[in-house]
């Protein structure tokens, strides 16, 4: 970022202290994606403590993304209604009362009702902090804020990976599942602090507007886009390993070569968003970024050169993520982005629950786990095709 731009941020009221505000979301979303990693990282405590097959733990897992089907798009209206700060604020305290619910209770079904209430938290935060983003950054730096912004999921994730097994190996499962609530409660505390309300001005200048028509169309392509794209991901890091061990692999090796996308991704991630606001090309990014992950998506079934390939993979699938995320800025409007990204994120978790189902499934019937690959490679086809579909339809602005 050049010295100008800085001296352009700082002079503009708007943009005051933005960049510390997006580093208080970024810990916010962090926390998040720390919660929905923690069952996942304390799978075997879990299996110990309450008796439970790994089955029930899959499904304590993918409970914490079910509620999005039916509250993303709500929760982006309720944004609306109530604010985006008080609605914020409501999910988070949400996901702090189930993490003390999962952290204090022995019985199984109270470990289910905390990860839903606390699902149900996660999908508000998720839905309104990307549309603050937008807010905060629609005229400038947008791809390379959503870049940042997305890289606080991989890092939650890795941290919770980390940090949790050694909590639960030196102090208990409890001490593990109450940091959760801890963190969560900080992370609330700091978007309470630092995040100012809109005030009641800039709330009723804004004119509530309904998504019809093009722009209706293009934010459900843009929708699409980032659901197919982010399905294409899961099927690396659901099934990848699963596919290099049915290759010869140990379990540790190909534990290893999914970590190491991760990691890759995570720092790709930002790139990728810089690089579209540098080039003022997002869509180009993004365009690149799917074809060239769904092409080295084959590649790992075959090749010898695993740990390349996987570092590729991860180069290429990272990118597009700040861009992809920023599409909806393309066409939305302060009086409908609310209710747009409700939209963005219902469909991504739509597909998020469904596409491992799906895909492992259609792996069983075929009797190899390589058949998900594909089916990644599909997904980011339709990506692509939609990506088309919404340049071609947006309408263009000045």
């Amino acid at each position: 970022m050049r010295l100008d731009d800085f001296i352009v941020m700082a002079a503009s009221p708007l943009s005051e202290n933005r960049w510390m505000i997006l580093a208080v979301l970024f810990l916010a979303r962090m926390s998040m994606a720390f919660q929905f990693q923690s069952v996942a990282a304390l799978s075997g405590p879990y299996r110990d403590a309450f008796g439970v097959s790994l089955s029930d733990v899959g499904f304590l897992i993918g409970l914490y993304f079910i509620p999005g089907i039916f509250i993303a798009l709500p929760g982006g209206a309720m944004g609306r209604f109530f604010g985006d700060k008080k609605t914020v604020t409501a999910g988070m305290m949400l996901m702090v009362a189930g993490a003390i619910m999962t952290g204090f209770t022995q019985d199984w079904s109270w470990q289910l009702t905390g990860r839903i209430i606390a699902g149900i938290g996660g999908v508000i935060l998720n839905v309104l902090m990307s549309k603050l983003v937008v807010d905060y950054f629609q005229h400038s730096r947008l791809s390379t804020a959503m870049g940042i912004f997305v890289t606080s999921w991989p890092i939650g994730i890795a941290l919770a990976l980390v940090v949790l097994p050694v909590l639960s190996a030196s102090s208990g499962l409890a001490a593990a599942l109450h940091s959760i609530s801890l963190f969560t409660l900080l992370a609330m505390i700091g978007f309470m602090v630092m995040v100012p309300a809109p005030s009641q001005r800039q709330a009723s200048a804004i004119t509530l507007e309904p998504l019809r028509g093009r722009v209706l169309l293009c934010q459900f392509l843009a929708s699409i886009v980032w659901a197919f794209y982010n399905g294409a991901i899961a099927m690396v890091f659901s099934f990848a390993a699963t596919m290099l061990t049915e290759r010869g692999f140990s379990i540790l090796e190909a534990s290893s070569m999914t970590s190491l996308t991760l990691f890759v991704i995570a720092a790709s991630v930002p790139l990728g968003g810089i690089l579209a606001d540098v080039l003022k090309r997002p869509v180009m990014v993004i365009f690149i970024s799917l074809a060239g992950f769904a092409m080295l998506l084959p590649v790992t079934m075959t090749t010898d050169h695993v740990a390349l390939v996987f570092i590729l993979l991860g180069l290429f699938a990272g990118a597009a993520a700040g861009p992809a995320m920023g599409l909806p800025a393309r066409v939305l409007s302060a009086g409908n982005t609310a209710i747009g990204m409700g939209l963005f994120f219902a469909l991504y978790y739509l597909i998020m629950v469904l596409s491992p189902m799906v895909a492992g499934s259609i792996a069983d019937r075929v009797g190899t786990a390589s058949v998900t690959m594909m089916i990644g490679v599909v997904m980011l086809v339709v990506a692509l095709m939609a990506l088309m579909g919404f340049e071609w339809l947006r309408p263009k602005r000045g």
